[in-house]
């Protein structure tokens, strides 16, 4: 009974990528460009429309967060994300053959000159087949695209012991969104690995929602290794705060076994608390706040709970998921050399390059992606090696991130 369900699920998925496909087809060239009506294809296309518009409102309202189930979440990110491929593009083509004729309509109304502005729907059809590329390349190839940044970190305040230290710092994995890709999974814990790491820091969103998206990768995100050991904090979504729960108890029953989660993957889970790591009588101090975050996010780290255990170090790192947290509180503590975080994805979109940095997550946060410093403290921003919602990545590839520690004055 399972697999008939799974079998039908499939053939309609292909049923609907084959009308949607077809009728772009025929909107970008048989209709506009050789005037050859159909109209079969346009009633289907509404249809299936319609159809994906009930779908996406039935699994919000009644399934994503009233399903405890990881699957279900999965399947509304793939919803989610055929819209996003079929839809977009068709939009940007129809806004500029729109454009078209507004623009001549008005010309011909002001004058007696006939003007014609038929390039926009070639740049429109042009765009929209660049567009349909991208989204096709980020959700099918994009998502697992892994990238290593390596970055030297240098400061005079590094003790001499720790010269070299090598840290992965890995950030919002949301695991619930691996199900079915554990072979991936598994290559992203090889190439951690391969950087033979002193310590591995991990800046939250482990999971989605529930504790159970887990249980098919422990043993794979066991596997991680690091000399000095596996540092975490919580994200936004690690409290289950994005799920409709029957009651109180059962909500922190969830968060309580997500943290025993934590714990059985072998992280020491930093929830406003600290520890130091020692080499020849000298510290790194490694401190990590619960999520603090700019409403609508809560702000449940306290710095100075998780930093009052450090006086003694020289170099302290700070672990806080948010990086706004960084600008509003961090900096002018003056306590913390280096602040890792993630949060942001880089909204999964944009343009990451040496010579260009630009995404939509820029709206929103001040620092988004990569390197910022401020008088010898610095914050790093860990773009994500997961993904939510949209099941993709388009120019934002999945983050591995290697920092090596140097005692010399200077920049990241």
């Amino acid at each position: 009974m399972v697999a008939m369900k799974r079998r039908f699920q499939i053939i309609w998925a292909i049923i609907l990528a084959l009308i949607l496909v077809v009728d772009t087809f025929v909107y970008l060239y048989l209709n506009r460009f050789f005037a050859i009506q159909s109209p079969v294809f346009p009633a289907l296309f509404w249809a299936v429309t319609l159809y994906m518009i009930a779908r996406l409102l039935f699994l919000t309202r009644f399934q994503s967060f009233y399903e405890r189930d990881a699957r279900v979440q999965k399947k509304y990110f793939n919803y989610f994300g055929v819209f996003v491929l079929f839809y977009i593009p068709k939009l940007v083509l129809m806004a500029l053959a729109l454009a078209e004729r507004i623009l001549s309509g008005i010309v011909e109304l002001i004058s007696s000159y006939a003007i014609y502005f038929d390039w926009l729907t070639w740049l429109g059809t042009g765009l929209s087949v660049l567009l349909f590329v991208l989204i096709l390349y980020g959700i099918v190839f994009g998502r697992f695209h892994f990238k290593r940044e390596r970055h030297d970190l240098y400061h005079p305040r590094l003790p001499e012991s720790f010269e070299g230290f090598r840290i992965v710092h890995i950030s919002d994995l949301h695991i619930g969104s691996w199900t079915g890709h554990s072979r991936q999974l598994q290559r992203a814990v090889d190439l951690i690995n391969k950087e033979n790491p002193d310590l591995i820091l991990f800046t939250g969103d482990l999971f989605n929602n529930f504790y159970e998206e887990a249980e098919e990768f422990k043993e794979t995100l066991m596997q991680m290794r690091a000399k000095e050991g596996k540092y975490a904090v919580l994200g936004n979504h690690d409290y289950g705060d994005y799920f409709h729960w029957d009651s109180d108890d059962i909500y922190r029953s969830n968060f309580e076994n997500i943290k025993e989660t934590y714990r059985q993957l072998g992280f020491h889970l930093l929830c406003n608390a600290s520890d130091t790591i020692e080499r020849s009588g000298h510290s790194l101090g490694i401190a990590g706040v619960e999520n603090w975050g700019l409403p609508p996010f809560h702000q449940y780290g306290d710095l100075r709970q998780a930093l009052s255990n450090l006086n003694g170090s020289l170099f302290n790192v700070l672990l806080s998921h948010d990086p706004s947290h960084w600008r509003e509180e961090v900096v002018r503590n003056g306590q913390v050399q280096l602040t890792l975080s993630g949060h942001t994805h880089g909204m999964q979109f944009g343009i990451y390059t040496p010579w260009l940095r630009w995404s939509p997550s820029k709206v929103k946060y001040r620092e988004w992606g990569g390197w910022y410093s401020e008088d010898e403290r610095f914050l790093y921003v860990n773009k994500g090696l997961g993904y939510i919602g949209f099941p993709g990545r388009i120019g934002m590839r999945p983050e591995i991130t290697v920092i090596t520690l140097k005692q010399k004055k200077g920049t990241a």
